[in-house]
C-alpha cells in the first residue's frame, strides 16, 4: 500500500489515494484514473441537496444526508428507461403516467430509500433496459448510503455485542435483521411478538396499533438490553430515545372468521397463559392457543375483558352487536311453573280387606 498522486476527473487538481498492489499495476491505475476528489464528491453532494429546493419535483423531509441519497435514488428512477412500455395503448399510457406521479408525490426521503431496491420494473411492471450510471456516480452513492446507515444507529453506553440490529419496514410487517445467535436477544424479540422467518418479522394489524410506535417500542427494549440498532426514520429515532410511544396493547378478543364465526376467540401471547381463567366461562372449549366461546355468553365474555384488560377486534365488536340484537329480538314472557299432579302411591292408598264367608251355597240353577 503506498500513496500515489492522481488527477481529479472533474476539476482536474491532484489528489492523493491510496493504491494496492505492483508497480505496474499503480501505474495502469493512475494512467486510466477517472475518480474525483473529495472536494468535488461533497461539492456534488450539496448539489444535490440544494436541488431539494427547487425544480418541479416534490421536496425532500429527512436529514440532509438522507436527502441527498434520496434525490439520488430518485433521479436514477425518472432516468431509467423501460423499453417493456413503448407503443403501448393510450389507456395504458395514461395508466403509467398516473401510476409515475404518484411515485414520485413521495416526499419522504425515508421511503424513497426503503424502496430503493424496488426497480422502475418492480413498481410498473416489466421493464428491459438498466440504468447505465458512471462509477462516480455509483462512488457518490455508496458514501452517501455509508453516511446515511452511519447516522442512522443508535447505540447505549456499554453495548452487549458490537452486531447491530437493522429493524425496518417490509410490506405489512417489521423486519429485523440480527446476524448473531443470542439468547437474550432472541427472547426480547420474541416477548414482543417477532417470529423467525429469516430474518425476525412481525405482522401488522389493528392488533398492532401505529407501525412508527411499534417500530419505537421494539428499537427502546433492544437498547435497554444493550443492543445496538439501526433505524433510517429520524422521526422514530426521537420516539426511541425518548420512550415517547404508546406501548402495544397485546390482549384481544376476536372472530375466526373461517371456522367459528359466530363465536368469541380469546388468545394470549406465549408468555402470558390466562388459560385458566379463560376456561372457566361457560362453554369455552380449547383452540390452540386460545379458547372459543359462543357468542351467547356475551355477558361472561364483557366480564372477563373488563377484569384482565381485553380489547375488542373490529369484528368482535360487529359479534357483540349481533349478540344484542339477538337476545333483544327474542320473545320476553312472564311464566308461572306447572306443577305436576301428584299421583297416589302404594303407601298413600288403604286396601279394605275382604270378608270371606267359610262356606258359599251355590244356587242350583248353576249347578250342572
Amino acid at each position: 500500500m503506498t500513496w500515489t498522486t492522481v488527477k481529479c476527473g472533474e476539476c482536474g487538481e491532484d489528489y492523493q489515494v491510496q493504491m494496492y498492489g505492483p508497480h505496474k499495476t499503480r501505474e495502469w491505475k493512475v494512467n486510466n484514473w477517472n475518480g474525483i476528489c473529495d472536494d468535488c464528491k461533497d461539492a456534488t453532494k450539496a448539489e444535490l441537496i440544494g436541488q431539494n429546493q427547487s425544480g418541479d419535483l416534490q421536496e425532500l423531509t429527512g436529514s440532509d444526508k438522507q436527502i441527498a441519497w434520496a434525490m439520488k435514488i430518485r433521479a436514477a428512477f425518472i432516468s431509467k428507461k423501460c423499453t417493456v412500455f413503448e407503443n403501448i395503448t393510450k389507456e395504458m399510457q395514461e395508466l403509467l403516467d398516473a401510476s409515475t406521479e404518484l411515485i414520485l408525490a413521495e416526499q419522504s426521503a425515508h421511503w424513497w430509500i426503503e424502496s430503493r431496491d424496488n426497480s422502475k420494473i418492480d413498481l410498473l411492471q416489466d421493464a428491459s433496459e438498466k440504468l447505465k450510471s458512471s462509477s462516480t456516480d455509483d462512488n457518490i452513492e455508496e458514501e452517501l448510503q455509508a453516511d446515511v446507515e452511519a447516522e442512522s444507529v443508535i447505540r447505549p453506553l456499554s453495548p452487549v455485542t458490537e452486531t447491530i440490529a437493522n429493524i425496518s419496514l417490509a410490506e405489512n410487517k417489521i423486519a429485523i435483521s440480527f446476524k448473531e445467535k443470542n439468547d437474550d436477544f432472541k427472547e426480547i424479540v420474541k416477548t414482543h411478538g417477532y417470529r423467525w422467518n429469516t430474518p425476525w418479522e412481525k405482522k401488522l394489524s389493528y392488533a398492532t396499533g401505529n407501525i412508527e410506535d411499534r417500530i419505537a417500542e421494539i428499537g427502546h427494549a433492544l437498547l435497554a438490553d444493550g443492543f445496538q440498532i439501526r433505524v433510517l426514520n429520524t422521526d422514530i429515532h426521537k420516539k426511541i430515545k425518548s420512550g415517547d410511544f404508546e406501548q402495544e396493547h397485546t390482549r384481544w378478543i376476536s372472530v375466526l372468521i373461517d371456522s367459528h364465526p359466530d363465536s368469541f376467540y380469546i388468545a394470549w401471547n406465549y408468555n402470558d397463559n390466562l388459560y385458566d381463567a379463560a376456561k372457566r366461562i361457560t362453554g369455552a372449549r380449547y383452540e390452540k392457543p386460545g379458547v372459543i366461546v359462543d357468542m351467547e355468553q356475551i355477558d361472561e365474555v364483557m366480564d372477563f375483558a373488563d377484569i384482565y384488560k381485553y380489547k375488542f377486534s373490529p369484528g368482535a365488536k360487529k359479534l357483540i352487536e349481533r349478540a344484542k340484537k339477538t337476545r333483544e329480538a327474542a320473545t320476553v314472557i312472564s311464566i308461572h311453573k306447572k306443577n305436576k299432579p301428584i299421583l297416589p302411591s302404594g303407601e298413600q292408598v288403604d286396601i279394605k280387606e275382604l270378608n270371606i264367608p267359610e262356606t258359599v251355597d251355590i244356587d242350583d240353577e248353576l249347578k250342572d
